[in-house]
């Protein structure tokens, strides 16, 4: 029975999945440095995304909450995927048999020291304005990453999209750390 509950649920996510993610892929979640805000559409995409999993049904008996909770498990597991742009890529690339490894590493040389020296700055930086200045640009290059990703993939580029994903993390990780840091000195 869970072999075929995880069955249903499996599918259930790829059904949720292949319904929202070309409208939200080009579309990134905004931060700001005051705190994050995330947003994504709850319009009809989003609503017959939650009927499809029957989220807000009332349940009467033990089964149907367990296929209520898997079912709602699966749609959450979906959201956190779409919420995220290098988890969407990811998910894409998979699909596509181009599974993108925690092991790959960045080859751009010139990228590397760009990061280096932008990990560097933000160590040293003191700050509220130079931090803000540190992700404005660093923002800017995360804004062309997505773009280059969404075009890389729509072009089926699909070994491209994963390199380009290997960067987008490192970039990502550049904003979280200015994120922090500005949250730090600004308390």
């Amino acid at each position: 029975m869970s072999k075929m509950l995880s069955y249903r649920a499996t599918a259930r996510f790829h059904d949720v999945f292949r319904c929202v993610w070309h409208d939200l892929f080009t579309k990134p979640v905004s931060t700001r440095h005051n705190g994050s805000q995330a947003s994504l559409p709850s319009g009809p995409t989003c609503l017959s995304s939650r009927r499809l999993v029957g989220q807000g049904k009332a349940v009467n008996t033990k089964k149907e909450q367990n296929i209520a909770a898997a079912q709602s498990s699966v749609l959450n597991a979906a959201y956190r995927t779409l919420l995220s742009p290098v988890l969407r890529a990811q998910y894409i690339l998979t699909q596509e048999g181009f599974e993108p490894s925690e092991t790959d590493k960045l080859t751009d040389q010139e990228l590397v020291m760009e990061i280096m020296e932008a990990r560097e700055e933000l160590d040293e930086a003191e700050t509220l304005e130079n931090i803000e200045r540190i992700r404005s640009e660093n923002g800017g290059k995360v804004e062309e990453m997505y773009a280059s990703i969404a075009k890389l993939i729509g072009e089926m580029k699909w070994e491209d999209a994963r390199d380009a994903v290997v960067k987008l993390k490192y970039l990502e990780g550049i904003q979280s750390a200015a994120e922090d840091k500005w949250h730090t000195l600004s308390r």
